[in-house]
C-alpha cells in the first residue's frame, strides 16, 4: 500500500497503542541506548496494510511485489550518506536483537534472524557494487555475521550504514508488517503528527498517486488554511512548486518544498480533472497546527466529525466539537472513521467513553504470555444523541477499537464497508540517538470478545465507495448516514 504508506508521512498517520513501558531496571541497564520514555502509552500502527482477506496467487505474487518495493532504498544513503541521520553501533544492534527476542507478540526464530540479516547486508552490498565474498562459515547469531560484515567490507562500505541494513534485515526475519525501526527524522515526522505540532506550510494532506503515474496528488485541504480558502481541492495533481516540475519528487522532496517560514509566498501550478489546462495558486505560508478533528453542522441540524487519527489531543479535540455542535443545536452525529489508520489506544478508549456507560468494558489486550488487561470507559462527558460511525478498508487500529465498542453496545449504527481488520497492539520504544522501534507485543480483542485481525468489522449498512472518494462532493456513504439520521430524528418525534 505505497499510497497510504506515503500519505501517513505528510497526514494519515496510521498508529495504535497498549500502556507502560514494559522494562525492568535490568533491561535498561543492560540497554544504554534506551532513552527515557516519555509518552508510554501504548500504539496501533497500520501504516503496513494488509488484505483482510485469504490471498489468492495474484494477491500473493503482489504482496511479493509490495514487500521488494517498500524494502529501504540503499542507493540515497550510498550517495548522500547524512540522509540516514545516526549512526547506529554493533552494540546497539545487539540491544534491538535482545528486545525483539524479549517482546515481539510471537515467535522468533533466530536463525531466521540470522538468515534474513546476512540476505539484507548482502542486498547493501550489491546496491554499493561491492562483491560478495564467498564463505563455507556457518554463523549462529545475527551479531556474528554483522560483525563478519563490519570486519570484511567496512573500508568499503560506511559501517554505519552496515549497520542500519542488518537492522533492516533484523526485522524483516520476523515477517511483520507492524514491527519496523525508525531513523530519527522518520520518528520526529510521527512523533509531530501524534502531539499536533504546528509548522509554516500550506494546509494540505498529500500522495503519491500511483493510479495516476505517481504525480504528486492533493488529498485534501485542511479547512482554514491558505489551500483551503484558495480552493484547492482533493485530486488536485501539484505539477509545479515555485515553477519546477514535481514529477519523480518523493512526499519528502514535496514536503520540504511545500513547507517554509510563516509568512513566505510558494506558487503551485495544478491540474484538476474535467478542467482544462493548469491552474496557478500563489500562495502565503502560515502556522498549520495539526487537528485530528475537525466539525461542522449539516443540513436538517445533523453534526458531523471527522476523525484523521487517534493522537494526544484527538479526545480533547473530539469533547469540544461535540459541546460546540450541541449549542449550535444539532439533533444527531455522524462519526467519521474512514481512512484512520489508529493512534493512541488511550485515545481511542476516551472516545469510546464519550457514547457509553461509565466503567463499561472497551477492550481487553493480551500480551504474549496471556496476560490480560480490560480498559474501561471513563471521564464525565457523555453524549446520547443518535450516532452514525463511518468506516471503510482504511478505518483500522484504534477506530476499529471505537466502532467495535460502539457496535457492540448497540450504541452506533456502522456505515460503509468492512473495516481493515488490525488486532495487533505495537508498542514504540524511543532510544538516546532519536531513532525508534515499533514493535509488535500484544493482542486486542472487542468488549464481547470479537478478535477483528484479519477479519475487520463489518458495518451494519453495507455502502460501497472508493476510499480516495472521501471529502470529495459525492459521498454516497456520508448521504446515506445523513438519509437513516433525518428518519429516526422524524421518526422520534
Amino acid at each position: 500500500m505505497p499510497k497510504l504508506r506515503a500519505a501517513c508521512i505528510v497526514g494519515l498517520l496510521l498508529l495504535l497503542c497498549l500502556t507502560a513501558v514494559y522494562f525492568s531496571s535490568d533491561v535498561r541497564a543492560e540497554n544504554p541506548y534506551l532513552s527515557t520514555i516519555l509518552h508510554p502509552q501504548p500504539f496501533l500502527d497500520t501504516c503496513s496494510l494488509l488484505s483482510a482477506n485469504p490471498p489468492t496467487k495474484t494477491q500473493k505474487e503482489d504482496d511479493k511485489k509490495e514487500k521488494e518495493k517498500n524494502l529501504p532504498n540503499y542507493r540515497k544513503y550510498l550517495d548522500n550518506q547524512e540522509q540516514l541521520g545516526f549512526s547506529p553501533s554493533a552494540r546497539f544492534f545487539s540491544s534491538l536483537h535482545g528486545l525483539i527476542t524479549a517482546y515481539f507478540y510471537g515467535n522468533v526464530s533466530q536463525s531466521r534472524l540470522t538468515e534474513s540479516t546476512k540476505n539484507e547486508i548482502e542486498r547493501l552490498l550489491r546496491e554499493a557494487k561491492v562483491t560478495v565474498a564467498g564463505t563455507g562459515a556457518v554463523y549462529e547469531t545475527p551479531e556474528a555475521y554483522l560483525d563478519y560484515a563490519l570486519a570484511t567490507y567496512g573500508t568499503s562500505v560506511s559501517k554505519d550504514l552496515i549497520t542500519y541494513a542488518a537492522l533492516c534485515g533484523l526485522l524483516k526475519g520476523i515477517d511483520d508488517p507492524y514491527t519496523i525501526f525508525m531513523t530519527p527524522k522518520e520518528y520526529s515526522i510521527l512523533m509531530e503528527q501524534m502531539q499536533s505540532a504546528s509548522f509554516g506550510g500550506i494546509g494540505v494532506y498529500i500522495e503519491m498517486d500511483t493510479t495516476n503515474n505517481n504525480w504528486l496528488t492533493v488529498l485534501e485541504a485542511i479547512e482554514g488554511t491558505p489551500a483551503y480558502r484558495a480552493g484547492m481541492k482533493a485530486g488536485d495533481v501539484i505539477a509545479e512548486i515555485d515553477g519546477k516540475p514535481t514529477k519523480g519528487y518523493t512526499i519528502d522532496m514535496a514536503v520540504a518544498k511545500l513547507r517554509g517560514p510563516q509568512g513566505s509566498p510558494v506558487v503551485l501550478t495544478i491540474t484538476r480533472k474535467g478542467t482544462s489546462g493548469t491552474m496557478k495558486f500563489t500562495l502565503n505560508r502560515e502556522k498549520i497546527q495539526v487537528k485530528s478533528v475537525t466539525s461542522k453542522v449539516l443540513d436538517n441540524s445533523i453534526g458531523y466529525v471527522r476523525l484523521r487519527l487517534f493522537g494526544e489531543e484527538t479526545s480533547k479535540e473530539l469533547e469540544d466539537a461535540l459541546h460546540s455542535l450541541q449549542a449550535k443545536g444539532v439533533n444527531s452525529i455522524i462519526m467519521d472513521l474512514r481512512n484512520n489508520g489508529g493512534g493512541y489506544i488511550t485515545a481511542a478508549v476516551d472516545i469510546a467513553s464519550m457514547f457509553v456507560n461509565q466503567g463499561d468494558s472497551i477492550v481487553k489486550v493480551m500480551d504474549k504470555s496471556g496476560n490480560a488487561r480490560v480498559h474501561v470507559s471513563r471521564g464525565t462527558y457523555r453524549l446520547n444523541l443518535p450516532l452514525i460511525v463511518l468506516v471503510n478498508k482504511f478505518s483500522a487500529s484504534a477506530s476499529e477499537i471505537t466502532a467495535g465498542a460502539l457496535k457492540d453496545y448497540n450504541r452506533g449504527t456502522l456505515v460503509g464497508t468492512k473495516t481493515f481488520g488490525k488486532g495487533s497492539v505495537q508498542q514504540v520504544i524511543p532510544f538516546q540517538d532519536g531513532s525508534a522501534l515499533k514493535i509488535t507485543v500484544s493482542h486486542y480483542y472487542t468488549p464481547k470478545g470479537s478478535d477483528i485481525d484479519k477479519h475487520g468489522l463489518q458495518p451494519d449498512i453495507l455502502v460501497d465507495m472508493e476510499p480516495k472518494e472521501v471529502g470529495k462532493d459525492k459521498d454516497p456513504q456520508l448521504d446515506k448516514a445523513v438519509e437513516l439520521l433525518k428518519s429516526r430524528v422524524h421518526t422520534s418525534r
